[in-house]
C-alpha cells in the first residue's frame, strides 16, 4: 500500500470519527425512569433520527465518497477498479437521496395526517401547531399536555 494512501486514509478516518466522539456528550434518552412523559418519546425518536443521519450516515457517506474517489485515482488502467470506484460513488449518492427523501416523506406525512399548515422553520411543537418534525421543543410539548 503506498505511503500517501495510508496517510490519506488515516486523515480521513480521523476527520470522520473525532467529531463524532466529541459530540457524544448527551444521552439519547431525555428522561429518567420515574419522570417520563409522552413527549419524551417524541424527543427520543428525534434524537435517534438525528444521531443516525448526522453522526452515522453523513460521515459514512463522506468516507465512501473518499474511498470511491481514491479507487478512481489509483485505478490506472484497471477497468475493474475504475468500475468499482464509480459503483461506490453512485451507491453512496443513491443512499443519501433515499435518506433525505424519507425524511421529507415523513415530514409531509405527519403534516398531512395532522392537518397542519405550519410553515417550515417554526419552532413550535405542541398539539395544533407543528413545525418540521425534527424541530421538537420538549418544554412546549409538556405545556401543551399539562393537566
Amino acid at each position: 500500500m503506498p505511503r500517501i494512501f495510508r496517510i490519506a486514509l488515516f486523515l480521513t478516518v480521523l476527520a470522520v470519527f473525532v467529531p463524532v466522539s466529541a459530540g457524544a456528550q448527551s444521552g439519547l434518552v431525555p428522561c429518567t425512569i420515574t419522570q417520563c412523559h409522552i413527549c419524551d418519546l417524541a424527543e427520543l425518536l428525534k434524537r435517534v433520527t438525528d444521531f443516525f443521519i448526522l453522526r452515522v450516515a453523513l460521515p459514512g457517506s463522506a468516507l465512501l465518497f473518499a474511498l470511491g474517489g481514491i479507487m478512481l485515482l489509483i485505478s490506472g488502467t484497471s477497468e475493474q477498479r475504475r468500475t468499482q470506484g464509480k459503483t461506490i460513488i453512485w451507491r453512496t449518492v443513491i443512499g443519501i437521496v433515499i435518506i433525505l427523501l424519507s425524511w421529507t416523506f415523513i415530514d409531509t406525512l405527519i403534516k398531512v395526517l395532522t392537518g397542519t399548515t405550519a410553515a417550515s422553520g417554526s419552532d413550535t411543537f405542541y398539539p395544533g401547531k407543528l413545525g418540521p418534525w425534527n424541530e421538537f421543543n420538549l418544554e412546549k410539548c409538556k405545556e401543551g399536555f399539562a393537566p
